[in-house]
């Protein structure tokens, strides 16, 4: 029996069609750096990335990065040569997709049906995301009524790996007179999503910006008809629809899920 389970273990190592957890999580952060601005939201065209930033986002060390890519080269999960990046193939891109699908997917679960918060629900959905087939995934994605986007307002790619797309902009891009809707966040540190819900700044909020200050890019906004300062460090971690094309949200996935308010209201 010993023998067999050697063996079987052998020809699942060798087997360069499985894929580990780690690897998955690889593929699926190639894909989040790889969009211009770092983030996985489907909203610009895919890039190359260099071993260093995959090195920072994985938190492991750039010789361990390049052994893992070049693996993954061999598979054919990505394109890669050293000193010049790493890229998604199309194989690699469909198993990232279905990757983040899964992620979103667990994390409206965690969210709507487990009541986590939305700062605890990412590195729990990290988790769960490699423990489900795509069967499973398709049934909790009907069971949840076929959610458009995760609690941070991210699009969630269909079950055929085609990732919505949203024509937003970063919040700290836009000037001042400009108004827009807070549809997204770039990241889902806890500690950031735990200071958005203390300043009231909730998904499908309106802003109008005020006033920029030229010293440290610092914003003066309304929200929701009351006066706020946020740094350029918050205003670079949110995603905004700009008016009128924030109107187009009604009736969207925003819509959908509790995330639309009226102006001047709160969700």
């Amino acid at each position: 029996m010993g023998y067999i389970l050697n063996v079987y273990y052998f020809l699942l190592l060798c087997d360069m069609s499985v894929l580990s957890n780690i690897q998955e999580d690889y593929l699926k952060a190639i894909y989040k750096l790889s969009r211009v601005g770092g983030s996985s939201g489907g909203t610009s065209s895919l890039s190359h990335v260099s071993t260093s930033a995959l090195s920072n986002e994985l938190g492991v060390s750039p010789a361990t990065v390049s052994d893992a890519l070049q693996r993954l080269h061999r598979q054919g999960y990505v394109s890669y040569q050293k000193y010049k990046g790493v890229g998604l193939s199309q194989k690699g891109e469909k198993v990232a997709l279905h990757m983040v699908r899964r992620h979103r997917i667990w994390e409206v679960f965690l969210h709507d049906k487990l009541r986590f918060s939305w700062d605890e629900v990412h590195e729990r959905a990290e988790k769960l995301e490699h423990l489900c087939d795509e069967v499973f995934t398709n049934r909790l994605d009907e069971y949840l009524d076929y959610p458009r986007s995760d609690p941070h307002g991210d699009p969630i790619p269909d079950e055929h790996g085609k990732m919505p797309v949203l024509n937003r902009v970063l919040l700290s891009d836009m000037l001042s007179g400009q108004k827009g809707q807070i549809v997204s966040v770039c990241e889902s540190d806890p500690l950031f999503l735990q200071y958005m819900d203390k300043q009231g700044l909730i998904l499908g909020s309106y802003v109008e910006i005020l006033d920029k200050e030229p010293f440290d890019n610092s914003l003066q906004i309304t929200l929701n008809n009351r006066t706020l300062s946020i740094s350029d460090r918050v205003a670079k971690n949110l995603w905004v629809v700009r008016a009128p094309d924030s109107e187009l949200l009604r009736g969207s996935s925003l819509e959908k899920r509790g995330l639309v308010v009226e102006s001047g209201g709160s969700s």
